[in-house]
């Protein structure tokens, strides 16, 4: 009889001391209060979604989840249970999510497709400080990549792919996320000692349609940048990174029964969080993602995004990003960014030549795109000062006519391009204000 009432004693205590136990693993974060994330050195952290290190069980954890999607801000049905650390690399992000196992949705698809409903966890950073300029980072259940940059106040970017790296895990409970985001993939100003960053995450819920978010920040708000949670982390200096990228591509054009040879190098320098400098000479774009079909019928230009790497990266400061929207109905949303330079037409289509009458030209040739000798881009930040400076160098193209039927190769002008942009940005009392200027030249 006495065992018999131990098992049962030990049966009903067992859900209080599990309750206790997650009440000790989950804190709760007071109004206006910075987050002091800690430092762990040689966590040796595989990025497989599954958070079986030891340095993940010591940590602190988050659950200050709200349903923002419908903007109710009720505290979300299933735990989402937040760990973050750093190291002089990068930043860590290791989270738990609670929710039944047939109710989970995965879905596969190619980077950036942000248009599915699955299940999903969602990092943003604002990497300023200042709610100035930021990434935004997004895990699918299932492996599955997004990635872009932010201006204020909500403006988001899909053409910036960064080198971070995510993955996940289905769970007894749910499912788990890791992801890592290292220093020097992103832009931040220099800083001495304390470094102070924006963090913002939310969850996608795919079977109730909902998405949780902390801080509580909906669509209908108007700011979002800037009412970031408060970061802070101490001694983050990314080091010096330089990196040669030779290759060199074979061409086989079975129309004119040719074989083209070409060699190039991309070079990448960042002697510091706060300037970079990028390089290409002869470069190569054949493994870039084609354009989709549009079947344009109206007297409008066609302008297609950049998918070019080249010119994807740093691309931000040459994008102008109202406040307000004052273009739209949209609630609670920013302008629409202005993209003041359309990179597209460096290496663009050649200018069709001025010819006489016994010249003939084969649309082909006027489609083909024109060689770059080379280009170099510059970005960087000085105080509340940024800049961007970029040239590039169209190479000398021939294009293949006739004259009375004859065939020879005609010449065509190309051009030199050079861009230079300057933001003086300042943000006093958590208030944006920045002027700007930009000049270009084409020679």
């Amino acid at each position: 009889m006495k065992k018999i009432l131990f098992l049962v004693l030990v049966f009903l205590c067992e859900p209080t001391f599990a309750d206790s136990l997650l009440s000790n693993l989950v804190v709760e974060i007071g109004p206006e209060e910075t987050l002091v994330l800690e430092r762990i050195e040689g966590a040796s952290i595989k990025i497989d979604g599954y958070l079986d290190e030891d340095a993940w069980s010591h940590l602190t954890a988050y659950d200050e989840f709200v349903v923002i999607d419908p903007d109710t801000l009720a505290d979300g049905v299933h735990a989402t249970r937040v760990r973050i650390f750093y190291d002089k690399t990068g930043l860590y992000f290791g989270i738990d999510m609670e929710q039944p196992a047939e109710t989970i949705i995965s879905r596969l698809s190619g980077r950036d497709k942000r248009d599915l409903n699955r299940d999903s966890i969602n990092v943003t950073l604002d990497t300023s400080g200042e709610g100035r300029y930021g990434y935004w980072f997004g895990l699918n259940l299932g492996d599955s990549l997004m990635d872009g940059t932010l201006l204020p106040e909500k403006n988001f970017s899909s053409e910036w792919d960064g080198a971070w790296r995510g993955a996940s895990q289905l769970t007894s409970h749910g499912w788990s996320g890791e992801i890592y985001i290292p220093w020097g993939s992103v832009a931040m100003p220099s800083v001495d000692e304390h470094r102070r960053l924006g963090l913002y995450m939310s969850r996608k819920v795919a079977y109730v349609d909902e998405r949780y978010g902390w801080p509580a920040l909906p669509q209908t708000k108007p700011k979002f940048i800037s009412e970031l949670q408060s970061l802070r982390v101490s001694g983050v200096n990314p080091k010096q990174q330089f990196s040669i990228y030779p290759f060199t591509a074979v061409t086989q054009d079975r129309v004119d029964d040719q074989v083209r040879y070409k060699t190039g190098a991309d070079f990448f320098w960042r002697p510091s969080s706060n300037f970079q400098l990028t390089a290409t000479v002869n470069p190569d774009f054949g493994a870039v993602e084609s354009d989709e079909v549009v079947v344009n019928l109206s007297a409008t230009e066609t302008f297609f995004p950049e998918k070019r790497l080249f010119f994807l990266e740093g691309q931000g400061i040459f994008v102008t990003s109202p406040r307000a929207d004052t273009r739209g109905s949209g609630v609670g949303h920013g302008g629409t960014p202005t993209t003041m330079v359309n990179t597209r037409r460096i290496g663009g289509r050649p200018l069709e030549p001025l010819t006489g009458s016994d010249i003939t030209i084969h649309e082909r040739e006027l489609r083909q795109p024109v060689d770059l000798i080379g280009a170099v881009k510059v970005t960087g930040q000085s105080g509340r000062l940024r800049y961007g400076l970029l040239a590039a160098f169209e190479d000398d193209f021939k294009i293949d006519a006739r004259r009375s039927g004859d065939p020879f190769h005609l010449a065509t002008e190309t051009s030199d391009y050079g861009i230079a942009r300057v933001l003086l940005e300042d943000a006093p009392g958590g208030s944006y204000k920045a002027i700007g200027v930009m000049t270009t030249a084409t020679l």
